[in-house]
């Protein structure tokens, strides 16, 4: 083979490698757009800043930020974490899995310098992490993630409790109004309804567990159900698997309740409403 073939050929492997990597960047960018503007990242993070304004406030006494930083600690379900502190790279390097993201962030807001970009950048160093979480945090109709949620658009998703039961969930909403909010949910609501009516979801009953349910947020939530008229909202075991799965949600994505947890320790109420679903398809299809 000649030398100006072995020149071209290798011209063209290093054009087609360089190809490669430049749409590899263009991918890699455009997942790192949409996180940036993702309800559940832009959520974590806020919970992030506000554990870092807490710990920092000369009102919050010494005592008080041990116990933020334990309550913290045991939401993410780490314990101390070890660093240098003469050597804070420790925890920028790549992160091996999602429980190092946690360490970087707690550590960050407890050192006062937590920052959305930055924490966002640290998860761009691992590409499997980075793809596993805009893949989990962008869900589309039909998808099932998160554990058996089956997704029926962005806010709304279903399991399957037993044969005879479906469970709704309200997912984060990111900066949605209450009224897109409240349209969107129940279009996700119309959806399931067509699909419980054609038979494509089989069901008795349709529940619901939620903190949004609490009583603090029952007024918010009512209108909802103003199609199905009267639902009563029942009290439940508070230590049941499904409610600390759904307080840990809430704390993780809203700012309101990982703000009274860390301050008191007092953790979301999560409450039950129990439909029957012919009459939840009778309310929400024409």
């Amino acid at each position: 083979m000649s030398e100006n073939v072995i020149q071209r050929r290798n011209e063209s492997v290093y054009h087609t490698e360089e190809l490669s990597k430049d749409h590899d960047t263009k991918e890699e960018e455009k997942i790192l757009e949409n996180l940036r503007s993702n309800s559940y990242f832009i959520r974590l993070c806020k919970g992030f800043s506000r554990y870092q304004e807490l710990l920092g406030s000369s009102s919050v006494l010494p005592e008080e930020k041990k116990v933020i930083l334990e309550r913290m600690h045991i939401l993410h379900g780490v314990g101390e974490i070890n660093v240098d502190k003469h050597n804070k790279n420790v925890l920028n390097v790549e992160p091996l899995n999602v429980d190092d993201i946690f360490k970087y962030a707690l550590q960050h807001a407890e050192d006062g310098t937590f920052d959305q970009e930055n924490f966002l950048q640290y998860i761009r160093k691992n590409n499997d992490i980075l793809l596993g979480l805009s893949d989990e945090w962008n869900p589309k109709s039909g998808d099932s993630k998160l554990g058996e949620y089956e997704y029926v658009n962005s806010l709304v998703a279903f399991t399957r409790k037993d044969e005879q039961t479906i469970s709704l969930h309200i997912l984060p909403a990111g900066t949605l109004q209450s009224t897109e909010l409240v349209f969107k949910i129940v279009q996700g609501f119309k959806e399931i309804a067509q699909q419980i009516k054609s038979g494509a979801i089989s069901c008795e009953f349709v529940e619901m567990k939620s903190w949004m349910l609490g009583r603090g947020l029952e007024g918010k939530i009512k209108p909802l159900f103003a199609k199905l008229g009267n639902v009563d909202i029942e009290d439940i075991d508070q230590s049941d698997d499904d409610v600390v799965d759904i307080q840990r949600l809430a704390l993780l994505f809203n700012t309101k309740s990982l703000d009274t947890y860390l301050r008191t320790g007092e953790k979301p109420e999560v409450r039950a409403a129990y439909i029957e679903s012919q009459k939840f398809v009778q309310a929400f299809t024409v």
